[in-house]
């Protein structure tokens, strides 16, 4: 029998975006609660969506670390115009996320 309960997210955090600067422990606590998105994912998805043609695996190799891929497309893209969007994109889908029932 197995008596290991998932930690819960304390409510005051539910259904809530919350901006931590580089380095706090964001993916960890991402890792832990399984209802909490860690926004390096989303961003990976937004670059994918807005940029199609950076194909980061082709270059480098299986990327298993969001930070490395997207700091390479930072590193290469430095446009205002397409970092705004890929900005703009990532919001949206966060928006959309904190808005799901949880």
């Amino acid at each position: 029998r197995n008596n290991y309960r998932e930690p819960k997210l304390p409510r005051v955090f539910w259904g809530k975006i919350i901006y931590v600067t580089p380095g706090s422990g964001k993916t960890y606590v991402a890792n832990k609660y399984r209802k909490v998105v860690d926004a390096d994912d989303l961003i990976v998805e937004s670059i994918q969506e807005v940029c199609p043609g950076f194909d980061y695996d082709s270059y480098y190799g299986e990327c298993p670390d969001p930070r490395k891929y997207i700091f390479r497309f930072y590193r290469y893209n430095s446009t205002k115009h397409i970092q705004n969007k890929v900005y703009a994109r990532t919001r949206q889908k966060m928006i959309n996320l904190a808005d799901e029932d949880y």
